[in-house]
């Protein structure tokens, strides 16, 4: 009874708006257009274009109509929420459009309306579709889809055309769309499990994180666009980071990625809180400081100690110890990596960066090389964490256990071969961008 009834309130109301305002004048205003045309070129116009929402169209539409008035009614009594002015002032937006482009066609446009408007009846949830435009990847030449609601993609045209009120004031800037490489686009409704920060921001910084893992990078975001998939909640429109990262060194991503990029959105999904909006301790660390050591990437002295210090928060502090066991894991878990040369990296690394700056030793130069190193451990490392603790959570507990089995596996031939099938099961290279043997 109650989907039925529902649609006939609805369309009601809906066809009653229509009669209201085809008799309306819609005013204009003078908007300021930018577009992007390609990477150095960009082209600002100015123009009039129709705004239903700075009428009172939509205001006399519901306030004068009985319809409404038993649609909101019918609702109340069904499913036992209110209605309010703003949602149902927003549905009318949705068909007929903001600046009344579907006023000739908005017959079309009740049936998907509708699908929205039952579905918030329903679930009373936020949802959202979220544009991330990034910096630092190179995306060649096809969608890739990361996971089930989420892509990276080729920015379109309509994606770099900004267009604002001249009257009103905007603290972006659309020059900064020229930067554009792709597009991260997800949907992310706002549930209780996102009660701590805004929902979008948790699942764009946890892609962008992996973005970097995954291919030893530093992209970027430079603004970031959401939209209302419902008529619940506000619509949040565009926003900018604080400051924009220098996306370098930059990412390539191909169709061949996406699918090791969807195993490690999956593995590392699993240790990521959305409570808190970060990885579970020591995770977090390693996570952290891998990010900063390619932010200090022109500072060899400086990025190869948080590296080493992400190797420590995983493996626990100690030259040896952090030689020894990480040169093991990462040679036992692939051929990409030789042992032998991880250990004397590693040992290098502190001998000669790590402990030097600690104790206020000169600068070395050069340490590109060791740095690219360093990072490729952090990253095999983080991955072999988490999928070694797939099944648990990955916090200082289960990483001693960890450590205990990589110890008993070195100095025991029968671990060492039950730690070695257990190894086998997991591709590294299936997870990660890896150079050549180091």
């Amino acid at each position: 009874m109650g989907s039925e009834n529902l649609y006939d309130a609805f369309e009601a109301y809906v066809s009653h708006a229509a009669s209201k305002i085809q008799q309306k004048d819609i005013p204009s205003v003078p908007v300021r257009k930018f577009e992007v045309k390609s990477e150095e070129q960009s082209e600002i116009s100015v123009d009039q274009i129709p705004r239903f929402d700075r009428s009172e169209i939509y205001y006399h539409a519901f306030i004068d109509s009985d319809p409404a008035q038993k649609l909101v009614a019918y609702v109340d009594e069904e499913y036992d929420w209110e209605l309010d002015y703003i949602y149902l002032r927003r549905a009318l937006m949705d068909i007929f459009g903001k600046h009344g482009e579907s006023l000739d066609s908005w017959k079309d446009q009740v049936e998907p309306a509708f699908e929205k408007f039952k579905e918030d009846v329903e679930d009373r949830i936020t949802k959202f579709r979220v544009q991330t435009y990034l910096q630092g990847v190179d995306l060649h030449p096809t969608d890739i889809h990361i996971a089930d609601d989420a892509a990276i993609r080729q920015p379109a045209p309509s994606d770099l055309t900004y267009v604002e009120d001249i009257q009103s004031f905007s603290h972006f800037n659309p020059t900064s769309l020229m930067e554009c490489d792709a597009l991260l686009e997800f949907n992310v409704d706002a549930t209780s499990e996102y009660s701590s920060y805004p929902p979008m921001s948790i699942l764009r910084e946890f892609y962008l994180k992996v973005l970097r893992l995954y291919g030893r990078s530093n992209v970027s975001m430079i603004v970031e666009t959401s939209e209302l998939r419902t008529f619940l909640g506000d619509d949040l429109g565009w926003s900018v980071p604080l400051s924009s990262q220098d996306p370098q060194p930059r990412s390539t991503l191909t169709e061949d990625d996406e699918s090791s990029l969807q195993r490690l959105v999956e593995l590392l999904s699993r240790h990521y809180s959305k409570q808190d909006a970060a990885f579970d301790y020591p995770l977090s660390a390693a996570m952290d400081h891998f990010e900063t050591s390619i932010e200090k990437r022109v500072y060899s002295r400086e990025s190869i100690t948080f590296a080493v210090i992400g190797l420590e928060a995983l493996y626990t502090s100690g030259r040896g110890k952090v030689s020894t066991y990480c040169a093991f894991l990462l040679g036992s878990a692939s051929p990409h990596f030789d042992p032998d040369n991880v250990q004397s990296t590693l040992e290098g690394a502190y001998d000669n960066y790590r402990n030097s700056w600690a104790h206020g030793g000169s600068r070395q130069s050069g340490g590109t090389e060791v740095q690219r190193r360093l990072w490729d451990y952090l990253r095999g490392s983080i991955v072999l964490f988490s999928w070694l603790n797939r099944d648990t959570i990955l916090d200082k507990n289960s990483r001693n256990k960890l450590l205990k089995k990589i110890n008993q596996a070195m100095i025991d031939e029968e671990k060492r071969g039950e730690f070695l099938d257990e190894l086998n099961q997991l591709d590294l290279e299936s997870h990660l961008q890896l150079p050549k043997r180091t």
